[in-house]
């Protein structure tokens, strides 16, 4: 009789240690990298008329996570206008889907008086715009986590295997 026997031995040990990986607060991790991304991002929009960073800022963004995913929101009054820009130099992403209003140029003068429509230009605050440039904060936001969630999640999992908790 012949026999040949091979073991892993621990084996036990890390499946339980592949039991204790917090998945939502790995991903939490990472959306929290993509939020600052989103906040740099709409806090460099450009005001045209004055050359300062101002204007477009009611907005905020937050991070919420379950046990198996995290989720970044952004909300607020100005987030279309940061994330597309407004008049000539609007430009939708693949988040324009989900605001719920029309993205492209003049669509916001259209349903709000049509100053940009008529004119090609409007005035705000004593200062005559055509356009504010689009920050696409969003799309760089989920861009950056495509990169690195991979990395990200296999460098974890992999700490997890050998570590556990």
């Amino acid at each position: 009789m012949a026999e040949i026997t091979i073991s892993v031995s621990g084996i036990d040990e890390i499946v339980r240690n592949l039991t204790t990986i917090p998945i939502g607060k790995i991903l939490a991790e990472l959306m929290e990298q993509a939020k600052i991304t989103v906040d740099i991002a709409y806090a460099s929009q450009i005001n045209l008329g004055t050359g300062k960073t101002e204007g477009n800022k009611k907005y905020s963004s937050f991070v919420s996570n379950t046990e198996n995913s995290a989720t970044l929101t952004v909300s607020g009054s100005d987030v279309g206008f940061l994330e597309f820009g407004a008049g000539i130099f609007t430009s939708p992403d693949e988040f324009a889907e989900q605001v719920g209003f029309p993205v492209s140029v003049g669509s916001y003068s259209a349903e709000h008086m049509g100053m940009f429509q008529e004119k090609g230009f409007w005035w705000w605050n004593k200062t005559q715009y055509a356009g504010i440039f689009p920050t696409h904060g969003m799309h760089e936001a989920l861009e950056r986590a495509r990169k690195e969630i991979n990395e990200n999640i296999v460098n974890k999992i992999a700490w997890y295997i050998e570590y556990g908790k």
